[in-house]
Formats: structure tokens, C-alpha cells, sequence
């Protein structure tokens, strides 16, 4: 089955916050043994906007770990990094995938514009359940 992994990085905890950054991993767990991600095919993009808005707690965390900068540094405006995005997700092809993430479906999808949301499947992958140590 192939899948997506994503993670998005956000100024806050509702989708009317600034995306900062989103990468995503096609992978396939039918192949064994599984490549090394640096083998698999990849996108992560930076958005560089001229202002930052969102929540105070999210806003100090991305401007102590440098993320801020990083954006400035090698971002791309917003329409081109979600045009990018997309033109990513075509290049793998026709249809819906199925994306999985810690919490995937209930925070970063709907951060995602309707063209991109369409490309995902309804069914998810929330991996956060195996990683319980009782």
C-alpha cells in the first residue's frame, strides 16, 4: 500500500494560522526491505511571508528554534509553495492518497487549500497509537 506521510508546521492550532512549512514522503509499505527515506520521493517547502501571524506560544517556539529565518531565508511566497505542492502531488499521479501523520486528519488537513484536500483520501494513517508505553 502506498501512503503518504505529511507534516505540517503551523503558527498556531487553528487553520486560519500561517503554514510555515509542509513535507511529505511517498512511501510504499508493500516493498521490503523498505529504501531509506532519502531514497523515497519527497517534497518539504518553506513559506516566506512579510509577516508572521498566529498564536503567541507558536509564534515564540518557530522564533527560538530559527524557523522564522529559515522561511525568509528559503521560502517561497504562499501561492507558489501550495502551486508546488500540487504540481508534486500530480506528478505522482491521478486519484486520492491516503495520508498519514501523528493527528493527520484532525489538525493538518484543514489547513490544506480545497485543490490539495481533494488529492487526499478520506481514510487516514494516525501512527500516534503505536507509540503508547503503557
Amino acid at each position: 500500500m502506498k501512503y503518504i506521510s505529511l507534516d505540517i508546521e503551523t503558527t498556531g492550532l487553528s487553520p486560519e494560522c500561517d503554514v510555515l512549512e509542509v513535507a511529505m514522503v511517498l512511501e510504499d509499505a508493500s516493498v521490503s526491505p523498505l529504501p531509506p527515506i532519502s531514497e523515497l520521493p519527497c517534497i518539504n517547502v518553506l513559506f516566506r511571508r512579510d509577516f508572521f501571524h498566529g498564536e503567541p506560544y507558536a509564534l515564540d517556539m518557530h522564533m527560538k528554534s530559527g524557523l522564522f529565518d529559515l522561511c525568509q531565508q528559503e521560502g517561497v511566497p504562499e501561492k507558489d509553495a501550495w502551486a508546488t505542492i500540487l504540481a508534486w502531488l500530480k506528478g505522482l499521479g491521478s486519484g486520492q492518497w491516503v495520508v498519514a501523520g501523528k493527528n493527520v486528519a484532525g489538525f493538518d488537513i484543514p489547513f490544506f487549500p480545497p485543490e490539495i484536500r481533494a488529492r487526499f483520501s478520506h481514510r487516514t494513517i494516525d501512527p500516534g497509537s503505536i507509540y503508547i508505553d503503557w
